[in-house]
């Protein structure tokens, strides 16, 4: 008799492994067709798991959606976190120029990176700039978690990369 066999976390390992399908095929549909346009079922039918399933992880659409946000999120951060926490530490103690220029660069390449390398790159940038250009239910925890501390460091460091010659308000305009 072999039934559900456990993580070393304590989490059945064939439900997380289901719940990582669905979530892959939501960001994939969701990237593609947009929030409206893609039902549970087309979602469930991707992920080769039933409606019930679906529910059970993620409650419904809208609950199913705001994961797909919290995974790309937590992505980024596995991603891209550690060169932007370093880079912000950085910035606390005083920062030459072109050391701030080398943690900008550092930043760019990791997200570049982030964007175009890692695996369900263009489903979580096409999910993101769904959100972007046509705001849905993500949009707060895309903008709060990503979008404006991701800023607010670039502009920080373009400020100090630029010795002086940007003032803070003209550093965020040329983001």
């Amino acid at each position: 008799m072999s039934g559900p066999q456990r993580s070393a976390d304590g989490g059945y390992r064939k439900g997380e492994e289901t719940r990582k399908r669905i979530l892959g095929a939501a960001l994939a549909a969701f990237g593609r067709k947009g929030f409206a346009a893609v039902t549970t079922r087309q979602i469930a039918d991707a992920a080769d798991t039933n409606l019930p399933g679906l529910t059970y992880y993620f409650g419904n659409k809208e609950g199913l959606y705001l994961a797909c946000a919290h995974d790309i999120v937590a992505s980024f951060r596995q991603g891209v976190g550690s060169v932007a926490a370093v880079a912000d530490a950085a910035l606390s103690a005083p920062l030459a120029s072109a050391d701030a220029a080398i943690w900008l660069k550092r930043l760019f390449a990791a997200l570049a990176h982030f964007l175009l390398s890692e695996e369900g790159a263009e489903d979580r940038a096409l999910f993101v700039q769904r959100e972007m250009t046509s705001p849905g239910p993500a949009f707060e925890i895309l903008y709060a978690e990503l979008w404006r501390p991701g800023i607010e460091l670039a502009a920080a460091l373009l400020e100090q990369a630029a010795a002086g010659r940007l003032s803070s308000p003209a550093a965020r305009c040329a983001r």
